[in-house]
């Protein structure tokens, strides 16, 4: 997709090669919610409507997202049979309804991050399907929130739980090595795993 205004899909697609949006060129999914599958390689510099339709990324090799500035998926589904390094983000990626783990692992960083907004909720999380980096969520309740963040092998949840109604962004990422913080016990604290941690920190 290329060129320049609004390019709107009349159909659900299903591509087995890479989609990439070019020029000043806007995909919209239109009020149609048009599915998008992928098995291949999504590439933005331009812009996407996402509507409330669903993109499911189906490969069997590892795929990746690219936009530099930003994309913003309503619901995204990783259903790729790579399992590790399955979905590699190549830029910010934000979901704002629900992200679904059918199969394979995101890999984001700290600059390639998956954000998680204020109303998304996380579908079918597993050993075989999770987070491999950083997962940022949106809060403005006092519910808990599971990060669905791991290793590629083993599915490691932290969790958080508000104690106000503010609205405020966590950032969460497991580690499979042993912490380097030290080794002295504050207050309430038990013991010191020396094989993995997390860190959970308020961002905004």
């Amino acid at each position: 997709f290329s060129g320049s205004g609004t390019k709107s899909l009349s159909g659900a697609i299903t591509a087995s090669g890479n989609l990439t949006i070019g020029g000043t060129a806007t995909l919209d999914v239109t009020a149609s919610n048009f599915a998008i599958n992928l098995a291949g390689n999504w590439t933005s510099s331009s812009s996407f409507s996402p509507q409330i339709g669903t993109v499911t990324f189906n490969g069997t090799a590892t795929q990746s997202i690219t936009n530099a500035a930003g994309e913003t998926f309503y619901n995204l589904t990783v259903n790729n049979s790579t399992a590790l390094n399955a979905i590699t983000l190549g830029g910010p990626v934000t979901v704002s309804n629900t992200m679904t783990f059918t199969d394979g692992h995101i890999v984001s960083t700290a600059s390639n991050l998956l954000t998680l907004d204020v109303n998304t909720t996380v579908a079918s999380v597993s050993d075989g399907s999770h987070v491999v980096g950083p997962v940022a969520k949106v809060k403005n309740t006092t519910s808990q929130f599971a990060f669905p963040v791991g290793n590629g092998s083993n599915y490691m949840p932290a969790s958080v739980t508000p104690t106000s109604t503010t609205s405020t962004t966590y950032r969460a990422q497991y580690f499979s090595v042993e912490q380097t913080q030290g080794t002295t016990l504050g207050g309430g604290v038990d013991h010191i795993s020396s094989q993995d941690y997390w860190t959970v920190e308020r961002t905004s």
